[in-house]
């Protein structure tokens, strides 16, 4: 018994062809394979939803406790060309300061209102611990309540407020509001320099979204260039 194998010489100019056609598109398929991998693409549709920037997004959802939509949405993309087959994904500016400590380990960056309530010199080596201080669903102070905190300093008697250490037992610096029955209700704790370990799955979460989507973006970008072709 045999086989015999033989390629139809009319197919195979027909293959030569369109193997041409897909060399001369490929870098073109490429770029777009590219851009909907990292950020999604309407010329993909089904990268809209399985993209490294979705995907960080929701790795921010479980690593972080009720992160807020700004921290969830703070990844941005360059975009790759023909000519360029390359596309980086970052934080935006503004967020990098909340993400830094928790990808590449570190000092966590003081927020604003350490600096306002605790002086400039203070903040340089201590951290803000909220206590008993009402905060917004993501656990969250509110520019609202540090400013009625910060206009509370001015004032004397129940409920104002004051920083330092208090007079007496082991009570650590911090913000405190002196209440109706004379006592002292913290606010805030100071405590040194608060340190990350890495931990924010970046590289991890990108690598498994490329691994998995972009042959399958390849190929349909492949064949709408193709389709497309002039």
């Amino acid at each position: 018994m045999a086989i015999d194998l033989t390629i139809d010489q009319k197919g195979l100019v027909a293959l030569s062809r369109r193997s041409k056609a897909i060399a001369k598109q490929l870098p073109f398929a490429t770029s777009l394979a590219l851009n909907a991998l990292a950020g999604g693409s309407s010329k993909i549709p089904q990268s809209k939803s399985q993209n490294i920037r979705s995907a960080l997004a929701g790795a921010s959802r479980g690593y972080f406790d009720q992160p807020t939509k700004f921290v969830q949405n703070a990844w941005r993309q360059t975009y790759a060309k023909r000519a360029d087959l390359q596309v980086t994904i970052y934080a935006e500016e503004r967020r990098v300061k909340y993400l830094k400590a928790h990808i590449q380990g570190g000092a966590r960056t003081y927020k604003g209102y350490e600096a306002k309530l605790l002086g400039l010199g203070n903040q340089r080596t201590q951290a803000l611990i909220p206590t008993f201080v009402k905060r917004n669903g993501a656990g969250n102070v509110t520019r609202g309540t540090i400013g009625k905190i910060i206009n509370a300093q001015k004032a004397s008697g129940a409920g104002s407020v004051f920083v330092g250490k208090p007079l007496g037992g082991n009570r650590p610096t911090g913000i405190y509001e002196r209440t109706k029955a004379g006592t002292l209700k913290p606010l805030f704790v100071a405590q040194p320099r608060a340190y990350y370990r890495a931990g924010f799955p970046l590289q991890q979460t990108a690598w498994t979204v490329q691994s998995r989507r972009f042959s399958t973006y390849l190929q349909a970008a492949l064949e709408q260039a193709l389709a497309t072709a002039r």
